[in-house]
């Protein structure tokens, strides 16, 4: 597994290497300078202090276009065809003559050093490896460069701290009560019960039974007892043709018994008019501004918005906790939970949630921020980018509205529990909807898809372990984790892919005791109430303005384009007319060379003349 090491740290790693290759070519560079300084000085004391030899004119080899024929010379003329050999000794003279020329003229560092005739051979091969070590360092650190934009193609950063809260959508709040059997509701459904079943069993027994409804949304089997009676109850509601929907719609507070007053917006308004039932994973509860309804009609619905701060300008609701009412609680004390979540999401687990206590003012401040991505995001492969935009998930969202993550990963958990006992639990009934495996996308159509009863409970306990993780339809346990630390929609869950744009809800609790025996604000909401075992809840935003972040692609071509040409500059002086002068060198001239050289010379190469000296 390849580590990636942060980038400021790999750029001062890699430019500490560059330093002391630099480092060792400029002492090289310095060294050959010194030689070259005393090679002439040696050969000027060489030819001063030795004897100098006589001139041998037995052969004397010259090129020349004019010469002079004599009778003392003897004179050999040779002249060659017009052949493919001699076009390939034309081509290589005219390059030869071009690339002296272009290394003599460019502003590449050290290319004319390698060109000047004057230096010594020896100096122009240290240059010539100095500019071949810097190409090098170049094309290695555009590698790098490369690489890191393929391992990390998008960058999220901090576009505004000022973004106005109108652009953003009010969160849903759901509401569910701790009780999830109402010890009312549960007496009269025993008193509504008949069958063969119910001659041995007390109404008393069966009322303490109706607890274990509670297993469905925590199944435990602690013994075979357990097993044999959630059997047995299970038995006696098949014989009066109730489903666990049913059963659990009769058994839970409905939300007009759990709202009491609302005011949205500072104006006061009936409850049934904003909440709503709904299903959660605390199963029956009361939720406002959530859109993931299986109602086409409701799930066209808009997001709810607001225009100002505090909590004069939110959500108030007056709860009723019933603290006599309790017969099975889901924590061992009093209270309501409160679930924050965007409105298209489905209020799982990892949705950001408070308790409410009973005869507590609650004040909920949020402080929501938003990740949205640019076009040229869009514009990137999914296996690139990661990430997926809520208008390209239409086979995964069906009337959840909008493609989310969490969607996905509520459908997969769903989808796991289904393979592995045949059945869904009822409260992701709803979540069918949103499965293209499982519905038809059509809340309408009765699909043969068994809800979870009783009997299912030991099956749903036996493989918790593969759906009540962040790996859904994978055992993940302490010993058995995935071996990969970046999430990856190939190898991920179900394939769920992140979104590109989400919200996000961070909050803020403060709480106070709630009594009116001295308060004269609000009295037409109060009207009529004893606060007695009630809550108030506000939920608002904090400020008018929040954070935004952009996620974007984090090397476009002309960052690319800089970064390269910023390498190039850095380490052989390169730029746009460096490459001019390479087209120019290279196709113009050399093609005006050629021509010029054939028009003056068709037939024939320079002459060689090969002259002796002869005595008479």
């Amino acid at each position: 597994m390849v580590k990636i090491v942060p980038p400021g740290k790999t750029a001062y790693v890699i430019f500490e290497r560059v330093e002391r290759v630099h480092i060792g070519l400029v002492a090289v560079l310095t060294l050959a300078s010194f030689a070259s300084l005393l090679k002439p000085a040696v050969a000027w004391f060489h030819r001063r202090c030795s004897i100098p030899e006589p001139r041998n004119p037995e052969i004397t080899i010259r090129r020349s276009e004019n010469v002079t024929r004599s009778p003392d010379i003897t004179m050999v003329e040779l002249q060659r065809e017009k052949t493919p050999a001699r076009r390939s000794s034309a081509w290589r003279r005219v390059l030869t003559k071009q690339a002296r020329e272009f290394c003599l003229s460019t502003g590449l560092h050290g290319y004319k050093y390698i060109a000047q005739s004057q230096r010594s051979v020896y100096e122009r091969g240290i240059w010539a490896v100095g500019v071949v070590v810097s190409l090098c360092c170049a094309i290695a650190l555009m590698q790098i460069a490369w690489e890191y934009n393929a391992a990390h193609p998008t960058l999220t950063v901090i576009e505004s701290t000022h973004h106005g809260i109108w652009n953003y959508r009010f969160p849903a709040v759901t509401i569910c009560d701790l009780n999830r059997v109402s010890l009312r509701r549960a007496q009269d459904l025993v008193n509504s019960l008949h069958g063969p079943r119910l001659a041995n069993e007390s109404e008393t027994v069966l009322l303490a039974e109706m607890r274990l409804l509670n297993k469905l949304l925590d199944p435990d089997i602690s013994s075979q007892k357990v097993y044999t009676n959630l059997t047995r109850l299970q038995e006696i509601f098949d014989d009066n043709d109730l489903t666990i929907p049913d059963v659990m719609k009769l058994v839970t507070r409905n939300c007009s018994e759990i709202t009491v007053r609302c005011k949205w917006k500072g104006n006061i308004i009936s409850c049934d008019s904003i909440f709503e039932s709904s299903l959660s994973r605390d199963g029956i509860c009361c939720s406002f501004n959530y859109i993931g309804v299986p109602d086409r009609e409701k799930s066209r619905r808009i997001p709810k918005r607001v225009t100002a701060c505090g909590y004069q300008t939110g959500l108030t609701v007056l709860l009723n906790m019933a603290p006599l009412d309790y017969h099975a609680a889901l924590l061992g004390g009093y209270g309501l939970k409160v679930i924050l979540h965007d409105p298209y999401d489905y209020p799982d687990r990892n949705a950001k949630n408070k308790l409410i206590r009973i005869d507590k003012e609650v004040f909920l401040s949020v402080t929501p921020e938003v990740t949205y991505s640019t076009d040229d995001v869009r514009s990137l492969p999914v296996s690139k980018r990661s990430c997926i935009f809520s208008d390209e998930g239409q086979d995964l969202t069906a009337l959840m509205g909008n493609y989310s993550y969490n969607n996905c990963l509520a459908v997969c958990r769903m989808q796991t529990i289904f393979e592995k006992c045949e059945c869904i639990p009822y409260y992701q009934e709803y979540l069918r909807f949103a499965s293209v495996d499982l519905s038809e996308n059509d809340p309408d159509t009765n699909t043969s898809v068994r809800i979870c009863n009783l009997t299912d409970v030991k099956c749903v306990y036996d493989f918790q372990d593969w759906y009540e993780t962040s790996w859904p339809g994978t055992k993940v346990t302490n010993r058995h984790l995935p071996s990969i630390e970046v999430l990856d929609y190939e190898s991920g869950p179900c394939k769920c892919i992140p979104d590109c744009s989400l919200f996000r809800y961070p909050l803020q609790s403060s709480a106070g005791i709630l009594d009116r025996s001295n308060a004269y604000h609000d009295l037409e909401f109060y009207k009529g109430v004893d606060v007695k075992n009630h809550s108030l809840l506000h939920v608002f935003f904090s400020d008018l303005v929040s954070t935004q972040y952009r996620r974007d692609v984090y090397y476009d071509w002309h960052n690319l384009f800089a970064s390269f040409g910023g390498l190039l500059g850095l380490f052989a002086g390169f730029s746009l007319m460096s490459a001019f002068e390479l087209i120019y060198f290279f196709s113009i001239r050399l093609i005006a060379d050629l021509w010029t050289d054939e028009m003056t010379n068709p037939d024939a190469q320079p002459l060689v003349w090969i002259s002796k000296w002869v005595d008479y």
